[in-house]
């Protein structure tokens, strides 16, 4: 089974399945490169522009920078559902950093300490 990336409408990238016939693959990669991300068309919905901005770097890298990143927006959301109301401004601000850090080497060196190091630059004492 071989696969592909293909870059979505939204920049973000997806691996594409090319085992089979030729029509098929065709119209699985132009059904990845005319869509967005389920994540972007989840922030469309609630009226976010964009959920991530891409990420630059080696294409290697990239790709498993964008699953730290990923992860640690998921675990800034579980904390953001346990914080305390006058805590939700800065929350905020730690999702829309986590959202629009580009640099995929910080995320690859960051891999662990993303989510502390990210709400020490917030806020001291934030996580």
């Amino acid at each position: 089974m071989g696969m592909k990336r293909v870059f979505r409408k939204c920049k973000h990238s997806t691996l594409v399945n090319t085992s089979g016939p030729y029509a098929v693959v065709a119209a699985r990669i132009r059904a990845a490169e005319t869509s967005r991300c389920p994540e972007c068309e989840a922030a469309r919905a609630l009226g976010h522009e964009s959920c991530f901005v891409p990420l630059w770097g080696d294409e290697k890298h990239a790709i498993e920078a964008d699953h730290i990143r990923r992860r640690v927006l998921q675990q800034a959301c579980v904390l953001v559902k346990c914080a305390p109301e006058d805590e939700l401004p800065l929350y905020d601000r730690l999702i829309r950093k986590i959202r629009t850090l580009s640099d995929a080497e910080w995320w690859l060196d960051h891999r662990d300490d993303a989510l502390v190091y990210l709400a020490h630059t917030i806020q001291p004492g934030l996580y």
